[in-house]
């Protein structure tokens, strides 16, 4: 890392957030960004500091399945092929995907330079947060029978209740605007939607009362936020969030899939589905692992779940989770 002089910026709060005692202004911290951007004609890009980027600790103990079932591998055998599994099995998003917006079919090959768009899109859940999750066993069934909250409804949580008064709602606008993220009309044209022209006719936004409330926060629809103008689009219908989030988090999965630096393979696969990274018995049960399965894997004492647990179901649909189709490892035995 380059050293850099301590960056800060701050967003003023409304009289009418009480929880606010000790100012007027929320503190913000720049995101740390790449040696030698935003110098000269160089784009600033920012870290992405998150370690839990991608979090297998759900799956971790398939290595002593492993070591068990072929005592003969050496340590770093196991520990190389438990790792090929564990980033196999946070690949299987088919269950995820078709929940969260439409999959379409034919997206390019893409490049291994590509830069994370998706952080926004996928911080419109902030605001679909309940107000309080207890217990591991407890929380997997809450989620399960919760549905999210309905969109341009963000909780207080959030807004007034985070790590001692933060809104994250507010944050959220301002580490857009860090990042350089354009205006939400831009986004509606990358995605080959109809800008908005007048803040009456936005034919995602159906409440005239919000439509009323953004007008008199933004001079015209083409200052409106990213965040703010998805988080406020209704659903399309079989989604959980509307058209501009859609498109942008569709395309931040596929560059996932296909942007990986470690290997160029055939357009529109993961990295385990190409030949000779799998034999094809092992494909097989890697893409029969269900979240399901890994939260009944990783509970407490999990006894029963829905087969689909990105499904609202208050428990009328479960089953056992000795009935559920568990990661079968014998494909893996010598």
């Amino acid at each position: 890392m380059c050293e850099r002089p301590s960056t800060a910026d701050g967003s003023n709060v409304s009289g009418t957030k009480r929880l606010y005692r000790r100012g007027s202004c929320v503190a913000f911290t720049r995101s740390i960004h790449v040696c030698g951007t935003g110098v000269g004609n160089r784009p600033r890009e920012q870290y992405n500091e998150n370690t839990a980027f991608i979090d297998g600790s759900s799956v971790y103990s398939v290595a002593a399945d492993l070591q068990n079932m072929n005592r003969h591998w050496s340590q770093d055998r196991v520990f190389q092929e438990s790792r090929k599994i564990v980033g196999s099995v946070m690949q299987v998003k088919c269950q995820y995907q078709p929940d969260v917006f439409l999959m379409q079919e034919g997206y390019p090959l893409l490049g291994p330079n590509f830069e994370d768009r998706g952080q926004i899109s996928f911080l419109s859940g902030v605001g679909r947060i309940e107000q309080v999750l207890t217990a591991i066993d407890a929380l997997y069934r809450g989620l399960i029978a919760t549905p999210a909250r309905s969109p341009q409804r963000i909780t207080t949580s959030v807004t007034e209740r985070l790590f001692g008064g933060m809104d994250m709602a507010t944050l959220n606008i301002q580490r857009g605007r860090d990042h350089g993220l354009r205006s939400y009309n831009d986004y509606r044209k990358l995605c080959q939607l109809q800008p908005i022209t007048n803040f009456n006719q936005w034919p995602e936004v159906t409440d005239r009362a919000v439509r009323e409330r953004v007008s008199q926060l933004y001079r015209t629809p083409d200052d409106i936020d990213l965040y703010v103008g998805g988080t406020l689009e209704e659903p399309i219908e079989g989604s959980l969030v509307g058209p501009t989030f859609a498109c942008i988090i569709a395309e931040q999965f596929v560059r996932l899939r296909d942007g990986d630096r470690s290997v160029h393979f055939a357009e529109g696969q993961f990295y385990f589905e190409n030949q000779g990274v799998f034999t094809p018995a092992q494909v097989a049960a890697l893409k029969a692992v269900t979240f399901s399965w890994v939260l009944c894997e990783t509970g407490d004492s999990m006894t029963r779940i829905v087969p689909n647990a990105f499904n609202i179901d208050r428990g009328q649909n479960a089953v056992p989770c000795a009935s559920l189709r568990r990661l079968d490892l014998s494909p893996w035995k010598e």
